[in-house]
């Protein structure tokens, strides 16, 4: 009785019922050990007749000298020589001729590719390939061998249903190891050195590419030998050769099936990944680890290597992930120490790694540990990531405390250093860090280094910025000292909004060096504060925008520039908007304290100006916790400024009194400059409006005052305090609460704005009076606004949305306004009508408006032109409805 056949019947069924029993011809394709000898000597018994012969190629000198009714069987088709497969070719072109062979799948000879073909017209090949539960579970039968399930289903697991694997796997299984040995250790050991041999057995490049796999999974397979994934992807090859490679590679892992070493997708049995990496040396184990591709894991096996070469490649492969996956660049530096790297070699990147992935406590624990070991650690990148850390706890002052010390020390080892920051390798590196040194230091109140020499920043000499380290000027160089003086500018007794240019290039510079590195406020967020302090709302919307598009400053500062947005958002009176910026800006990280009161604010905000008491009341409790944990800095002074407001409406004054004060030493220790005090200021009148306090009111209205002469924003707040005061005295002067809301809403306080003349309303008894104030406070209402419209950027003060307007865009909305037609304006300014057209829709989407009315109304009151032109009879309604953006006309508008 000839041997049991694993999945005989099942892969054999098909072909034998539709194989003339005259004529057989047919085809047996399976891997290496999948049992084709079996099956050919399975299919001589099945056609063997008295009246025939069945030969074995092996037994016949001249094949072409077997006569067609004789059964020719051929084992091994693929190996066989050209002249062999010519033969057999012309034999297969008979139909007349018997002929049963078999074959490898994959890439075969041509003259072998031929006889399959040909034969397959004929008869369906028998395919020998995955073993099912029940192939095994009949042919256990079979052999009368009864097996537990647990020990089936491992087999089946372990070797992925591969014939060649089963059958070994059944020949090594013992059921007598099964009950001290559940896991089939023995089993897996046996095994392992089989596939060690067979691995062993095959050519160069196929073993390196299912050791590959094994390490790094089917992905792998794909790479080009000896090619890391960085090389692969720059290499200059042309499109042929990459398709050649790619064939190549494909034929390869064909082979790599055919040998029953690879599984059909590209990917190995578990036990052939598990042999490969039990007995691959290390040295080769490194060597592979090395060029895997940056998406892949590296394996277990390596990691428990201590090696220097093991830890070298684990750190090498952090660098490369650090930026793009901190975390797993996290998880290799912490393989690599295992290994036996040292921790300080990797400390300042394991700490940025941990800083990127948002941990800042295990951040500060490496920082901290560091220091223990060598005192001296804090330079350089690691100097601002500590000080980055104490920003993000909401601990400004220590970060300037930390870069006064580095300073100190700096200049103890070097006494005629100037710098505020210890030098580091190269300009653009002790650029930042002195920009950096900076914003800590006027974040915690205190007036940074010395003015640059001369007025603008700039030494005529050599054509560097002044202060500047010694070194060409780089990109970063560059944004660091534009930092640097735009935050000097921001503390003149006199405001100098060229400031808020400065730190707008800045920014934008910053963005261009596409860098990442840990600092305690992004220069984006200190240029929209000081545009918010300026009352720039659009300017501090457009920059913070830009610079989440442009992924400034990289992933740690996307949250911060988003909750920045919010706020600013919550100041342009969209509510709705603010709150998607805040869903946007949840992920996976923790929320630092810094980060956290920001968002609370935003809630408190938002809550405050829809007149939700309920909300707010929630908002506030919520909030109450995270104002606990920071300490109020410079750029904190708005969020923290609409906590003390709103606990003050709360009845809660008296929690919130530690953070008002410092807030006022803050704007004291840097000389009380316009630009920072005057919202402090602004806020001690609204906690004195909230809280009936003549005297907290008092000292705040003064001060307003006497900066109301250098300063914009403190000239509107002052008059608007003033009106409130007279308000509440019950003296309602109509035109004066008007214009003191209107210099409130000039200035970016648009819900102050409507809440003095909402006040104004209530206080008179004449009716005109009231129902004039209320229609002002209409105008003004953020909540009105939002519900006219949440999608696009609505009104708010004039003057800040004509500062986002080109000069060319004013000079076409004059144009506008005088009812001229695009083909009118374009002949008046020299432009074509079409990008007369551009100009009109991108005033329209500046100013947030989307009916003609309102663009017209907008732009009267932003230009304050004679309405007499736009209504000229000259002019006709299709005239106007072309000019506010709508269609051409007949002839079409000229291309621009």
């Amino acid at each position: 009785m000839p041997a049991p056949l694993l999945a005989w019947e099942r892969h054999a069924r098909p072909a034998l019922e539709t194989m003339p029993a005259q004529t057989p011809r047919v085809v047996v394709v399976g891997a290496a050990g999948a049992g084709k000898s079996l099956a050919l000597h399975r299919l001589r018994a099945l056609v063997e007749h008295p009246r025939r012969r069945t030969l074995l190629t092996t037994a016949v000198d001249d094949l072409a000298g077997v006569p067609a009714e004789d059964v020719l069987l051929v084992d091994d088709l693929h190996l066989l020589d050209d002249r062999a497969l010519i033969t057999l070719g012309e034999r297969a072109a008979d139909p007349r001729a018997a002929l049963i062979a078999t074959t490898r799948p994959g890439p075969l000879p041509p003259g072998a590719q031929a006889v399959v073909r040909m034969l397959e017209r004929d008869t369906p090949s028998i395919v020998l390939g995955h073993v099912s539960r029940s192939d095994l579970l009949d042919h256990l039968d079979a052999l009368q061998r009864p097996m537990a399930p647990e020990c089936v289903d491992h087999i089946l697991r372990d070797t992925a249903g591969v014939a060649w694997l089963v059958i070994a796997a059944l020949q090594h299984h013992d059921p007598r190891d099964c009950a001290d040995d559940p896991a089939h250790h023995e089993l897996q050991r046996a095994m392992a050195e089989l596939v060690a041999h067979r691995l062993d057995t095959v050519d160069a490049a196929l073993q390196l590419a299912v050791e590959r796999i094994c390490i790094a999974g089917p992905l792998a397979g794909a790479l080009p030998d000896a090619q890391t994934n960085a090389e692969a992807a720059t290499a200059d090859t042309s499109e042929p050769d990459r398709r050649h490679d790619a064939a190549a590679r494909d034929d390869l892992l064909l082979r790599g099936y055919a040998e029953g070493l690879l599984l059909r997708g590209g990917d190995t049995a578990p036990i052939i990944r598990t042999a490969v990496r039990r007995f691959l040396p290390a040295h080769r184990l490194i060597a592979l680890s090395a060029a895997l591709p940056d998406t892949v894991d590296q394996p277990v096996e390596l990691r428990r290597l201590r090696s220097p070469l093991v830890a070298d490649a684990l750190e090498a492969r952090a660098d490369r992930l650090l930026a793009s996956s901190p975390a797993r660049a996290a998880a290799l530096y912490d393989a690599a120490i295992q290994c036996g790297a040292a921790p300080a070699r990797s400390a300042e990147r394991r700490a940025r790694a941990a800083w990127a992935d948002g941990r800042l406590d295990a951040c500060a624990a490496i920082l901290d540990a560091a220091v223990d070991d060598d005192p001296r650690f804090l330079q350089g990148h690691a100097l601002r990531l500590s000080a980055a850390v104490w920003s993000a706890r909401g601990m400004l002052a220590r970060a300037d405390a930390g870069y006064r010390r580095a300073a100190a020390a700096a200049s103890a080892t070097t006494p005629t250093s100037s710098t505020t920051a210890p030098a580091t390798t190269t300009t653009s590196e002790q650029s930042l860090s002195l920009a950096d040194a900076d914003v800590a230091a006027l974040g915690a109140g205190r007036p940074p280094g010395a003015r640059p020499q001369a007025d603008t920043g700039a030494d005529t000499d050599n054509g560097t910025l002044a202060g500047a380290p010694p070194g060409a000027a780089t990109t970063m160089s560059v944004a660091a000292e534009l930092l640097r003086s735009g935050l000097r500018r921001t503390l003149a007794p006199d405001v100098d909004e060229s400031c808020l240019a400065e730190l707008l290039r800045a920014a934008d510079l910053y963005s261009a060096t596409g860098a990442d590195d840990a600092l305690c406020e992004p220069p984006a967020v200190i240029a929209a504060i000081v545009a918010l302090n300026l009352g720039r709302p659009v300017a501090a919307a457009e920059v913070l925008i830009g610079a989440a598009e442009r992924r400034h400053g990289g992933r740690w500062a996307r949250r911060r520039l988003l909750l920045w947005a919010a706020w600013v958002c919550v100041q342009r009176a969209q509510p709705a908007r603010a709150l998607q910026l805040l869903v946007q800006a949840e992920d996976e990280r923790a929320w630092s304290p810094r980060d956290a009161v920001l968002r609370h604010a935003v809630h408190v905000a938002v809550a405050r100006r829809q007149d939700d008491a309920t909300a707010l009341k929630a908002a506030w409790q919520r909030a109450r916790g995270a104002l606990l944990r920071v300490d109020p800095d410079i750029y904190l002074l708005h969020p923290l400024g609409e906590l003390i407001v709103a606990a003050s409406q709360l009845g809660d004054a008296a929690r919130v009194a530690p953070q008002r004060d410092r807030a006022l030493e803050l704007v004291r220790g840097l000389g009380e400059p316009p630009l920072w005090s005057a919202h402090v200021h602004w806020l001690g009148v609204q906690q004195g409006i909230l809280t009936s306090s003549p005297a907290l009111l008092a000292p705040h209205a003064k001060a307003l005052v006497a900066e109301a002469p250098h300063s914009r924003v403190a000239t509107g707040m002052a008059r608007a305090g003033r009106v409130w005061t007279e308000v509440l005295a019950g003296t309602v002067d109509a035109s004066a609460v008007v214009s003191a809301a209107k210099s409130l809403a000039a200035v970016g306080l648009l819900w102050d704005a409507a809440r003095l003349a909402g006040h104004g309303a209530a206080r008179s008894a004449d009716r005109r009076v009231a129902a004039q104030l209320l229609a002002c406070a209409r105008d003004l209402h953020p909540s009105t606004a939002a519900r006219v419209d949440t999608a696009a950027a609505p009104a708010d003060d004039g003057s800040a949305q004509l500062d986002v307007l080109s000069d060319r865009e004013i000079e076409v909305a004059r144009l506008v306004l005088q009812g001229k037609t695009y083909a009118e304006i374009g002949a008046k300014i020299f432009i074509s009508p079409r990008t007369a057209e551009h100009h009109i829709a991108h005033i329209r989407r500046r100013l947030g408006v989307q009916t003609r009315s309102e663009m017209l109304a907008r732009l009267r009151t932003l230009l304050g032109t004679d309405e007499s032109a736009a209504h000229s009879p000259h002019a006709t309604p299709v005239d106007r409805r072309r000019t506010i953006g709508g269609s051409p006309d007949a002839t079409g508008p000229a291309p621009s």
